[in-house]
């Protein structure tokens, strides 16, 4: 395996794992927890990979002769590897299953604003390297011409049209607000497409305190992995993938015609 294939290879796991993190409730606690760590190491090793470029950027970032694009994308990459981390480290401190966490408002809205920004930022990051993965996409399939154009268009369509309903019926506009708020995030609720598929009362407080109490007998749990809890995960993931999807499909055209000759 060459290391191109393995680099694609990360990214697109991480890719495919990020938007699971967005909805606790389907998969359970244990996996939301396990998932962030693994999502961790996946970016741990994709720096690793782009080691070479982020050092040689950092000693010509003020240079003129730097590309805008790169400078751009610099800029962005410190921005999401920030507020990534809050995520991380604020979601160690309040954990329940894996580490012993500590129930406080405060980080709780950290965590959840952060992990809003992440989002945010992870899809814009995409699109400034959508090229990439069509490039290689591209390279593993073949569509003729004739089809491949008006296919394409109506994807791109149906995926920005999905993007913003899940935008506006997801938990996103909440968690972004969290800041500017007196929510204290108590519990975290579901709205629009995931309501439909929670599968733990949102109101019951004692059930959800049991619920965290039994982590004591084990992780399994913690795991929720029925038909019923797939159909749910499978249903948050397509919706917070299309958030980072109708956030980087117009990054990668606006960089494109914007900033190519620069």
């Amino acid at each position: 395996m060459t290391k191109r294939t393995t680099r694609i290879l990360i990214d697109l796991s991480a890719l495919l794992l990020f938007p699971f993190l967005y909805n606790k409730r389907p998969l359970g606690l244990a996996f939301h927890e396990v998932a962030g760590l693994v999502l961790l190491g996946l970016v741990g090793i994709h720096l690793v990979f782009n080691w070479k470029w982020i050092a040689g950027v950092t000693t010509r970032f003020f240079k003129r002769n730097l590309p805008a694009k790169t400078r751009l994308t610099y800029l962005l990459n410190a921005l999401l590897g920030m507020f990534f981390a809050m995520t991380v480290t604020s979601g160690i401190l309040i954990s329940r299953v894996i580490f012993t966490g500590f129930r406080n408002p405060v980080l709780r809205n950290l965590h959840f604003f952060s992990a809003g920004v992440t989002l945010l930022l992870f899809g814009i990051h995409f699109g400034l390297h959508l090229g990439f993965f069509a490039a290689a996409f591209k390279k593993l399939t073949y569509i003729p011409s004739k089809i491949a154009r008006p296919l394409s268009i109506a994807v791109l369509v149906a995926i920005v049209l999905f993007g913003f309903y899940s935008i506006s019926s997801s938990n996103l506009p909440r968690w972004l607000s969290l800041p500017f708020t007196a929510d204290l995030a108590e519990r975290e609720h579901t709205s629009g497409p995931e309501k439909a598929w929670a599968l733990q009362p949102s109101v019951d407080r004692n059930n959800q305190r049991q619920s965290f109490d039994s982590a004591k007998t084990g992780l399994g749990s913690y795991f929720h992995f029925s038909v019923d809890n797939l159909k749910a995960a499978a249903m948050s993931f397509l919706t917070y993938i299309s958030i980072v999807m109708v956030l980087g499909i117009p990054t990668y055209f606006l960089t494109r015609y914007t900033l190519r000759h620069k």
